[in-house]
């Protein structure tokens, strides 16, 4: 497994925690296109006609879902961040680069995991997933 893929399975699974080596040999250009392109497959697979009334549901209960970080989860940014990523609307586009960074990429990974930890991949999806990740974020990385 490459740290592409090593990076991807352990955002999509948690089965260990994610290296410190893997994402300093990656570059934080690499990790942040691959995490986007992860988030964005995440919500084409869980919302797939983009309706406002699903995605604002999904986000008002990441902050049930995930207990012990509840308070770093504002619904409102990962509501404007999943309409950025699958609608690409100028306007959430602007805001969400408006947003500090570390808040972003920190949100993409905990949605990418939340969506994507309750698919059930067989190991054929989970390589499928993983590669047409990387596909889109060397399109990014262009």
């Amino acid at each position: 497994m490459n740290d592409d893929e090593h990076l991807l399975h352990q955002t999509i699974t948690r089965s260990e925690e994610i290296s410190d080596d893997v994402i300093e040999r990656l570059g934080d250009e690499r990790v942040t296109s691959l995490i986007s392109a992860a988030l964005t497959e995440a919500a084409r697979r869980k919302f797939p006609t983009a309706s406002p009334e699903d995605i604002k549901a999904f986000t008002e209960d990441l902050p049930h879902r995930f207990p012990d970080a509840e308070d770093a989860i504002d619904p409102a940014d990962a509501e404007l961040l999943l309409v950025a990523a699958l609608t690409g609307d100028p306007e959430a586009s602007a805001e969400v680069e408006e947003m500090d960074p570390d808040e972003v990429l920190s949100l993409c990974f905990l949605i990418t995991y939340a969506i994507m930890s309750r698919e059930n991949l067989t190991p054929d999806e989970e390589k499928s997933y993983i590669a047409e990740v990387i596909a889109e974020a060397d399109e990014y990385d262009e």
